[in-house]
């Protein structure tokens, strides 16, 4: 019945922050570290349905503050009526195989065992869509990304890794069910190297994408559907289980997302002295990697 149906979409008593506020908890990890996470509910959303949820990871020697001062994505996840966490790694970086603990001097440890836990401590808080959460980031934050669309294809309906490669072993990379991706790469990335591997190791943007495309047993070419400027996107569509994997190369930029805050004219943002190249405005990417997440839901 219409009212059965209806009420599986409210909610139980849930300690949800008030709409249109945010709260900052911190959670002890059996991976041996103790991270916090901020969580926003926008006014936009009803407390008492469920919603759809989005992760987003900051980048290496970033946190949750700067990852939302660089972009829009506040404002895109209000527009979209999505829950919003921003998790926080104690030392500024996510371990993703090749990168990035090591590169912070940590310990190597479990990023998937905080993830359950984070996902759990979440649904135990706000009312959530179960069918409908998303990871997405930038840099470390697209490779956790990845890692994550790698082992938790059960939990996350898609995933929209920026400026990021597959960076864990890909041979480890087993989703248990075709997994929808988005990607976007500048392709004169100094630290992610778009046809060689750079900094961060892992697999090469090409490599990358037939990785994912062999996966999620793709066939036929690669539609283009939109250009713009320096932008070119193409897509993927004939995926097993309705899956996509749409991918955006955007000439000569740097290691940006499309529409960030830029430092000048000539580079997006230095990180640790390093320059990170060429910005680009030619899209929004915030708003095209969450406009993809939401035609994906899980069965």
């Amino acid at each position: 019945s219409a009212g059965a149906s209806g009420d599986s979409e409210l909610c139980p008593g849930t300690l949800m922050p008030p709409a249109g506020g945010e709260q900052e908890y911190t959670l002890k990890s059996a991976n041996g570290l103790t991270y916090s996470y901020i969580l926003r509910v926008p006014k936009t959303v009803d407390s008492t349905r469920r919603a759809p949820l989005l992760f987003h990871w900051h980048a290496l020697s970033s946190d949750p503050e700067e990852a939302r001062s660089l972009t829009n994505v506040d404002q895109v996840v209000e527009a979209a009526k999505m829950i919003v966490v921003y998790p926080r790694s104690p030392d500024k970086s996510w371990d993703t195989g090749s990168c990035c603990t090591s590169t912070v001097g940590g310990k190597s440890r479990d990023e998937e065992v905080f993830a359950r836990e984070l996902v759990k401590d979440v649904l135990s808080k706000v009312c959530v869509d179960e069918k409908r959460i998303y990871t997405n980031g930038f840099s470390n934050g697209g490779m956790i990304s990845q890692l994550l669309a790698c082992r938790m294809a059960n939990v996350f309906a898609a995933a929209g890794p920026m400026g990021s490669t597959l960076t864990i072993d890909a041979a480890t990379c087993k989703p248990s069910r075709p997994m929808p991706l988005f990607m976007i790469n500048g392709t004169a990335d100094p630290l992610v190297g778009y046809n060689q591997a750079s900094f961060s190791g892992g697999l090469t943007v090409p490599e990358d994408i037939k990785f994912w495309v062999e996966k999620n047993k793709c066939t036929g070419e690669p539609e283009q559907y939109l250009q713009k400027g320096k932008v070119t996107c193409k897509r993927y569509t004939q995926c097993a289980g309705g899956a996509e994997i749409s991918f955006c190369a955007i000439e000569g930029m740097g290691h940006c997302i499309p529409g960030m805050k830029e430092e000048s004219p000539s580079n997006c943002l230095t990180k640790s002295i390093i320059p990170l190249g060429m910005p680009n405005h030619d899209i929004d990417a915030s708003q095209m990697n969450v406009e993809f997440l939401l035609r994906f839901k899980l069965e």
